[in-house]
C-alpha cells in the first residue's frame, strides 16, 4: 500500500496556535506551546494529522515548530507541537534541577500536559508521539523518550549530545552526526549502549560543511545548509509500519547492507550519505570513499611523511575529494608511501583500472618511491606536492618529466622555484589567509581543481602548463 505520509506537490492549508501549560520548572512557572496541523480540503485535519511530531528546542531557539521540521506538517501532514523555553540558554547546563534538556526539571511534565492539551484542542486520537530535534533539540528529544517511553514511538536527530546513562527507551531511534563533530564521542558511546540493549537504532555520519571551513566549530556540527530528507522519510515509513500494526513486529523492516531500515524511502535517503572513513584491508590507510552506491571518478593517494603532519587534517583533504566522487586513501607517517600503495593493492580490480592521481607532502624511500611508480603505471594521472623543498621539487619534477606524467607545486612562497623548473612542474602560490582551517580549505580546493582536470582526461594526454 502506499505511505501513510508522503510529500506533497505543494504545501497543505495548515492551522497554526498557541496554549499555555502551568509548570514546575523553576522561573517558568507556565510555558508556551505552539502547534501545526495540517488541513484537508474542507478545513479539518488530515487523516495523517494523527500522527504527531514533538519538535525539541535547542537553548537559543523559542519556535521550534518554525524551523526545518515545519515541513513536517505543510508538506508531510504531520502535526506539530513545539515548547518554548525561554532564558534556559543562561542556566548551568549541568544543572538537572533547572536545565529544560532535563526531564526531572520540570520539562518532562510539561512536555506530557501539552501533549494531552492539544489532543483535547484538536480531538486527534491518543497515540505516542515522535520526537525531533537539532544539537541540544536532540538531546532533548533522548531524555525525554528515556524517562517516558511510554509517550514516544520513535527518536530521530541531528548532532545531540547528551544523552541518557541508561536505555529505557528502545524503539525506533535516528542519530545523524558529523564525522568530526564534537559530539562524536558521546553518540558513540550512546550508540554502543542502545545495541547491547538491542534497541532498534540507526546512526548515519555525515560530512562537514567544507564552505565554513575556517569559520569555527559549526562547520562540523550539524547539517547546516546541506538539503536532507532522511529524517522526513523516516518518520513517513514508522508512520506507514505503525498504521498497519508492525511497528515493533520482528521481521517487518528492511535489512539492508547490514542494517535494519523502517522502509524503501528510509533506504533510498540513506544511500545519499557518504560511508564513513575507515581503515582499508590490514594496512594503515584510511579509506573515504564517495556515497553509498556512487561509483568513483578516480583515485586519489595522499602520502604525508613530515613530522608536522595530522592524520586529521589529511582525512579532511580525503573526505573533500570523496564527497567530489573520488575514492581517496590516506596515510600519515614514515610509512606513508608503502601504507597507501597497500591500501591501494587493496582496491578492486575495477578500481585499480582508474586514473590515479598523488598527493604528497614530503618525499619518502627511495624504494617505496619505485614501487609506487612500478605499481601505478599508466594509471598515474598526475602528482600534487604539498610545500615540497626546492630540492625535492626539483628530482620529483625530473623524474616524473621522463615519465611524462605531469607535475604541480603547492607552496605558499613559491620564490624562484617556477623559473627553474621551467615547463617541467607547475607551481601554484597558495594565499595568505587569517588562519589555519581558511588555509587548509584553499589547499583542499587548489588539489581537487587538478585532481579534476586529470581524472577527467586520458593521462597520457595530460601535460603541465607553466603558471
Amino acid at each position: 500500500p502506499a505511505p501513510v505520509h508522503a510529500p506533497a506537490a505543494a504545501d497543505h492549508r495548515v492551522l497554526r496556535g498557541t496554549f499555555w501549560v502551568a509548570s514546575t520548572m523553576p522561573g517558568l512557572p507556565r510555558i508556551q506551546a505552539d502547534y501545526v496541523i495540517p488541513l484537508g480540503p474542507d478545513g479539518s485535519p488530515m487523516s495523517q494529522a494523527g500522527d504527531m511530531v514533538a519538535v525539541f528546542p535547542y537553548p537559543t531557539e523559542l519556535v521550534s515548530v518554525d524551523g526545518p521540521a515545519a515541513v513536517l506538517a505543510s508538506r508531510w501532514g504531520f502535526t506539530l507541537l513545539g515548547l518554548r523555553f525561554p532564558g534556559q540558554d543562561q542556566i548551568d547546563g549541568d544543572d538537572r534541577t533547572r536545565f529544560y534538556y532535563y526531564p526531572e526539571s520540570g520539562s518532562g511534565a510539561a512536555w506530557m500536559a501539552a501533549i494531552r492539551r492539544l489532543r483535547e484542542i484538536s480531538g486527534l486520537p491518543d497515540r505516542p508521539v515522535f520526537g525531533y530535534g537539532r544539537s541540544g533539540g536532540g538531546s532533548c528529544a533522548h531524555l525525554f523518550a528515556d524517562a517516558h517511553p511510554e509517550w514516544v514511538d520513535a527518536v530521530a536527530q541531528e548532532a545531540g549530545r547528551c544523552l541518557p546513562a541508561t536505555v529505557h527507551y528502545r524503539g525506533p531511534m535516528l542519530l545523524t552526526y558529523g564525522e568530526h563533530d564534537y559530539v562524536v564521542d558521546p553518540v558513540q558511546a550512546f550508540v554502543a549502549r542502545a545495541q547491547a540493549a538491542s534497541a532498534e537504532i540507526l546512526a548515519v555520519t555525515f560530512r562537514p560543511n567544507w564552505g565554513q571551513r575556517g569559520g569555527g566549530y559549526l562547520w562540523t556540527h550539524g547539517e547546516n545548509e546541506r538539503p536532507t530528507d532522511l529524517h522526513w522519510r523516516y518518520f513517513a515509513d514508522l508512520a506507514a509500519l505503525r498504521a498497519a500494526g508492525r511497528l515493533r513486529t520482528a521481521g517487518a523492516w528492511l535489512q539492508r547492507d547490514g542494517l535494519n531500515f523502517p522502509g524503501e524511502a528510509t533506504y533510498a535517503a540513506w544511500r545519499r550519505y557518504p560511508t564513513p572513513t575507515s581503515t582499508i584491508g590490514r594496512t594503515t590507510a584510511q579509506v573515504a570513499r564517495p556515497r553509498h552506491g556512487s561509483a568513483p571518478r578516480g583515485v586519489v593517494l595522499l602520502a604525508a611523511s613530515a613530522f608536522t603532519d595530522d592524520l586529521a587534517e589529511w582525512r579532511f583533504d580525503a573526505e573533500y575529494l570523496a564527497d567530489q566522487g573520488y575514492l581517496a586513501l590516506v596515510a600519515v607517517g614514515d610509512d606513508a608511501l608503502t601504507a597507501t600503495l597497500a591500501g591501494w593493492k587493496a582496491l578492486t580490480v575495477a578500481e585499480r583500472a582508474l586514473p590515479v592521481a598523488v598527493v604528497r607532502s614530503n618525499p619518502g624511500e627511495a624504494k617505496a618511491e619505485r614501487a609506487w611508480q612500478q605499481a601505478l603505471g599508466r594509471t598515474l594521472a598526475g602528482v600534487v606536492l604539498v610545500q615540497a623543498t626546492r630540492s625535492t621539487a626539483l628530482r620529483e619534477a625530473d623524474a616524473l618529466a621522463k615519465a611524462s606524467k605531469p607535475v604541480v607545486i603547492l607552496r605558499r612562497e613559491p620564490g624562484t622555484l617556477a623559473d627553474e623548473l621551467g615547463n617541467r612542474a607547475v607551481v601554484e602560490e597558495l594565499p595568505e589567509v587569517e588562519n589555519r582551517g581558511s588555509a587548509h580549505a584553499a589547499r583542499c580546493r587548489a588539489v581537487a581543481t587538478w585532481v579534476e582536470r586529470w581524472c577527467a582526461a586520458d593521462p597520457a594526454t595530460t601535460t603541465p602548463t607553466r603558471r
